[in-house]
Order: C-alpha cells, then structure tokens, then sequence
C-alpha cells in the first residue's frame, strides 16, 4: 500500500516534539505521534497551513484549543495539554498537542453490546453538559471518539459552537461528519441547533458501532423497516427499545429529536431498568381474577383495606413497569371484568379495564365503586394513560387517582395526580411509568380510605 501522502514527514521537530508516525487527518491538519525529550508519547494535531487569523479553518483550530481548555471540568473530553498558536506566519506552525488515546472503535473491538452502550451513555452525559452550556460539538463520528482516561472520550472539536464565539458558518455550505450529518446542517448549517444535530450523528455513530457496518443507512432508521434496525445485525436484550430510541434520534425534523440529556436518561435506563415489582407481570385478567378471589367474602373493612388497594393497583398497572408492554398490549382488543362484593357493610363492584382509544391514546384504569345499588354512590378511579401529542413525538404519560360521588361539592376529589412526557416506547418511558406507579402506590390506602370515608358520609 503506498504510503499517505503528507505535507509533514517522520523526524520533523516543532518545538519539543519530533514527529513518529502518521495518525491521520482531515482538510486543514494533519495528527501525528510525536515523542518528546523525556520519551512521552503525545499525538500532535498540525495545522497544514500557515497561521492567519483571516483563514476560517486557522479560526477554527483556534477556536478548538480555546473551547476544550475551557472545559476542563467536564469528564469525557481528550485535553489540550500544550499548543502553539503564532499570529503570524514567521512564527512557525501552529500545532496542538494532547494525550495519546486509543480509539473507541478500537478499545470496544469484540466486547458486549452493553460495554458500547455503556460508553454511548457516557458520551451522551458529557454532551449533555455541553449541551446545558449551548455548547454543540458539531463533528461526531466513529473517528473522533477516544478511549482516555479509562473512559469514553470526545476529541476533533475543530467544528465547535459556543455562545460568544465569532460566527464562521455560512449557509451556502454543508457542515458536519459525512455520512453522519444531520439533514440540517446540508442546507442552513448556520441557523440550525448543532445540539439537534450532535443528537442525530450520535445515534448514527452508534448505530454503526452496534451493528458492525461500514457507514450508517442514509436518513432515519425506521423501526419498521428491516435493515433499519440495530436488532438485524444483532441480538440485543431489549432491543426494540434501542431500535425506536435511534429512531427518534435521526428524526428529519430535528424539534422530533430528543434532547441530549433524554438520549442520556434512555440510555442508563436500558442499561439499569428497574426490577419487576413482584416477578413476571401478570395480565390484567389474571389481576381481575385475584380481585374477585379477594372479594367474594365478607370481611373486616378495617383488614382488607390496605391488601384491596394493592390489587387494584395492580389491575391498573400490572403493565406499568412496562410502557413497551402497555402499547403493544392495548393495541389488542383490550380487557375489562367487574364483580360486585361487599365489605362490611358497604357494597362495592370492581373493575378492571383497558381501552385503545383513537389518535393513539391508551387508558388502563381500575375501577372501585361503592353503595352502587343506590343513586348516592363514591367511586374510585385509579387510570394510566399514554397519548400522543400533535406536533411532538413525545407523548403524554398521566396517572392518577379520582374519587367522584353524587352528590359531592366538588362532584371530582383529585387525591393525586402526576404527568410526565417521554418518548413511548422506550427505556425511559419504563423508568418514568414505574417511577409514577411507585408515587401511585403510596397513595392507595389514603385514597381507599378516603373512599369508604365519603361513601358513608354520602349514604348517612
């Protein structure tokens, strides 16, 4: 193989650093490993041509020694441990010099799926940080990424955008990794959010390192399109989840994009989900008939309250830890069951229902009705609904719990109530669903009681 053609060659010296081996490059540097009068190994980014502060690409070296310096707080970022910055050309080159890393591709080189995502988790974090500073990297691909520090690492921050940086993009030019860029940034890169867009080349750059390929498909991964999918190249625990999360990330509409800091939170949440709450989750019928088992006979009101509130927790959540589990579920005929009882002296019907509703809505709610014989009756609604949103691919995840009577001024007592957005389905969805079915939970047997509290007031 002919040997890369290079404007430096082997023995060059720049200040202390006598150039090794060539590493790569780009248009406007070359990296080379370089050794210094103590024998350290560094790699030295060179820029190719002479220093002048009106050359854009020279503005841009500038700009990335500036930025990374400024961010060494933020772990998950190859430093600059050196530079050379000359105003003028009679000042020699310019060059940055930084820690010697292994490349990620290379450092994850035959290891398990959640090693990579684990490191994607990590890289997500720190663009993250970035991110909350309006700092976009702007240049994310397979080759700028690192191993360093025993963690995942981002390096090449020649394409940066910070706040109070001097504009150097124009809008009759494309900006970004090739085969990684966000649709964006090929038509108006200066007026578009290069967070949207580190969003969209991660998930490509993981896409690729996940399924072994040479470069990612163009445009979005659909999740419904076979080899589209990360899950046909390889077998991934959850991995329909990862499918719809890439799938978010290459959105062409980059407002459809997650966050960063929501590609982070799906990330750790595949990667940490929550435990079962109970083993295997039952079906909501399997639920119904406890309930019924549970209510047949006639028991002590004060005993049974608390074990009453917990199934019919469970006959409206028993998909909760789930919210994969609740799409797929109720996108199928869907379930409902009542049976009468009594406590006491209080009379009850119970159900447990499930509703594909239209617009892509579901409700799961469980139903608790008390005195129903007469017109004065209490009834407690425990629900859980998931509902798209016109014009934002999150959706809309609400639980709560609603005691109604007749009559009752108000005829509505919210005893609790909490909503969220996040993408359905995904990991973050189930931490999010499992997180409100825990706040749920804890209300139940002030709700029960306060059930059976407004039934005898109403029945007096």
């Amino acid at each position: 193989m002919r040997p890369p053609r290079t404007v430096f060659k082997r023995n060059d010296r720049f200040g202390e650093y006598l150039l090794v081996d060539y590493l790569g490059g780009g248009g406007s540097g070359e990296v080379w490993l370089a050794t210094n009068s103590r024998q350290e190994r560094w790699a030295i980014k060179l820029f190719k041509a002479r220093p002048n502060k009106g050359n854009v690409l020279y503005q841009r070296f500038l700009n990335e020694v500036e930025r990374v310096r400024e961010l060494t707080d933020v772990k998950g970022i190859v430093p600059v441990v050196d530079a050379h910055l000359p105003d003028h050309p009679r000042d020699g080159r310019a060059y940055l010099v930084m820690p010697q890393a292994l490349g990620l591709k290379q450092h994850l080189a035959g290891a398990p799926i959640t090693d990579l995502i684990g490191a994607f988790a990590a890289l997500s974090g720190t663009l993250a940080t970035l991110a909350a500073r309006r700092i976009s990297h702007r240049d994310i691909k397979p080759e700028n990424l690192y191993w360093y520090d025993d963690g995942p690492a981002l390096g090449d921050f020649g394409l940066v955008s910070a706040p109070g940086q001097e504009a150097l993009t124009d809008n009759d030019r494309k900006l970004g990794p090739h085969w990684y860029i966000a649709p964006e940034m090929l038509d108006h890169p200066a007026d578009s959010d290069g967070r949207a867009a580190d969003v969209y080349s991660l998930a490509k750059t993981l896409w690729v390192l996940a399924t072994g390929q040479t470069y990612p498909i163009p445009g979005m991964h659909l999740s419904g399109v076979r080899g589209h999918r990360i899950t046909d190249y390889v077998e991934v625990r959850r991995g329909d989840l990862l499918d719809r999360l890439v799938e978010h990330c290459t959105a062409h509409d980059p407002h459809e994009r997650p966050t960063m800091e929501e590609l982070h939170q799906n990330l750790e949440s595949w990667l940490d989900p929550e435990p079962p709450r109970s083993g295997p989750r039952p079906s909501l019928a399997e639920q119904a008939r406890e309930l019924r088992t549970l209510t047949e006979p006639v028991v002590d009101a004060r005993a049974e309250h608390a074990r009453l509130g917990e199934v019919l927790l469970a006959s409206a959540a028993a998909w909760a830890s789930s919210a994969a589990g609740l799409a797929t579920w109720l996108h199928d005929d869907g379930f409902t069951e009542a049976n009468r009882f009594t406590i006491g002296r209080d009379h009850f019907a119970a159900a447990a229902l499930g509703v594909n509703m239209s617009r892509g809505q579901w409700l799961a709610t469980a139903i608790l009705t008390t005195n129903q014989s007469g017109p004065r009756s209490v009834t407690l609604n425990i629900l859980f609904t998931v509902s798209e949103q016109i014009g934002n691919r999150r959706s809309r995840l609400v639980a709560g719990i609603y005691i109604s009577a007749s009559p009752m001024r108000p005829p509505l007592e919210v005893v609790w109530r909490g909503e969220k957005q996040s993408f359905v389905p995904s990991a973050d969805a189930e931490t999010v669903m499992s997180s409100m079915t825990a706040e749920l939970e804890a209300q139940i047997p002030h709700a029960v009681n306060r059930l059976i509290e407004l039934a005898r007031t109403t029945a007096d």
